[in-house]
This record gives C-alpha cells, sequence and structure tokens, in this order.
C-alpha cells in the first residue's frame, strides 16, 4: 500500500475512534445528568408525599431519643391498611410484641438486631377492625415496655374501598418502574402516611427499577421525621 493511502487510512481512523470516544462521552454525560435529575426528582416526591406536617407531634421518646414511625406513634393513634405492617423506628430496640388490646394476647414478638431499623411483621395476618399495642422494650429481660402506641387496622369495608382504589391507581400506570411510586403516592393521597412509609420500605431493592439508593432514600425520609 502506498505511503500516503496508508497515511489516510491512519489518519481516518483515528479520526472514527475520535468520533466514537466523543460519542460515548456524550452518552455518559447524558446518562449521569439523567441520574441526577431522577434522583432529585424522586427526593422531592418524598419530601412531597411524606410532609412535615402530617407527623405534627414529635414522635421521639426521652430515653434514648427513640422514635417510632409506623404502624403507630407514641402519642398518637394510627388507623392503617396493611394487615401485615412495616415496623419503622429510628433509635435501639431490645425487643418488641405486637399485643391484642381486647384481649391482651401477645400475636408477634421479635428481637431486632443491633442497627436494624425496620422489620416486616411475620405473624398471622392482623384482623380488620382490630385495635393493637406496639411494645417497645429497652432491655431484653424488661416486662415493662418503654412505650406502647396504639394502631388499629381499618374494618374490611374501610379495607376493600382502598384495595379497589390501589388497584384502579396500580392499572392506569405504564410501566412497571413506576408501580411502587404509584402505590405510595395512592396510600398518601387517601391520607394514610403510615402506609406511604410502609410502602416506601416494602419496595424490594433487588427487583425494584427505582434509579436511587433505597437504603439511603428511607434514611433520609426516617430522619427528617424523626427531626
Amino acid at each position: 500500500m502506498p505511503y500516503s493511502i496508508a497515511k489516510s487510512v491512519s489518519i481516518l481512523t483515528l479520526l472514527v475512534c475520535i468520533a466514537l470516544v466523543k460519542d460515548a462521552s456524550v452518552k455518559i454525560e447524558r446518562a449521569a445528568a439523567q441520574t441526577i435529575q431522577t434522583q432529585s426528582s424522586l427526593h422531592q416526591f418524598l419530601k412531597r408525599i411524606f410532609r412535615d406536617d402530617e407527623w405534627e407531634d414529635p414522635p421521639t421518646i426521652s430515653r434514648g431519643e427513640l422514635c417510632l414511625l409506623s404502624p403507630a406513634r407514641a402519642g398518637q393513634e394510627t388507623v392503617v391498611w396493611h394487615q401485615r405492617p412495616v415496623f419503622i423506628w429510628r433509635g435501639e430496640i431490645a425487643k418488641m410484641a405486637v399485643v391484642d388490646s381486647a384481649t391482651g394476647t401477645v400475636v408477634w414478638e421479635y428481637r431486632p438486631i443491633p442497627e436494624q431499623k425496620s422489620v416486616r411483621y411475620a405473624g398471622q395476618a392482623l384482623r380488620s377492625g382490630r385495635s393493637y399495642y406496639w411494645q417497645v422494650y429497652d432491655d431484653i429481660q424488661s416486662t415493662a415496655p418503654i412505650s406502647f402506641p396504639p394502631f388499629e387496622v381499618m374494618s374490611h369495608i374501610q379495607r376493600r374501598l382502598i384495595a379497589n382504589g390501589l388497584a384502579v391507581a396500580e392499572s392506569q400506570v405504564k410501566e412497571i418502574a413506576a408501580l411502587d411510586i404509584a402505590r405510595i403516592e395512592y396510600f398518601a393521597s387517601r391520607g394514610l402516611p403510615t402506609d406511604a412509609l410502609q410502602s416506601l420500605f416494602l419496595v424490594d431493592s433487588e427487583e425494584s427499577d427505582f434509579e436511587i439508593d433505597l437504603e439511603e432514600a428511607r434514611k433520609e425520609t426516617v430522619d427528617r421525621l424523626c427531626k
């Protein structure tokens, strides 16, 4: 191959490589910008959904600044839709129990591991229209809970109405990735902030298409609500 032709081929190859690198760089920058925008929009979404005015009284308990958020809050009585709720708190808990307020029967007990901040109820489904206490202990051997906020599972009729509305809301979602957000927003729009918060914690981080660190989003939300 003549030198001039070989040189032209080399230059052309170099130009193509440069163009490919530039194109890849542009795509990376666009992807990064889109990720940042998605993260920002989801953070704003969480702040809008979990408004501070929904948590009027500081839910902290003096001992160790324990903060109970869901399904019950200290000093308040809440009504929830979930029959297998997610328990969410900030601080240290040695053990907890769910007690039927009518019979005094312990229906579920649990001992969180150190640094654990949430757990889903794993007993038999809580009964519609029934009231319960979330008993929290600061010592495994203790028989006197440091807090026992009440909560109630809404009636069967109420639950059915909410379930029907949730099904409609989910059917209107075109992208599977948006289903988790739709559930959170639906409960919030129905005046059920604790159920909305539970829905955030029920999102499977391994299967979800959220383009954000779920653990960080949950921590930020809990920290803000417990401030």
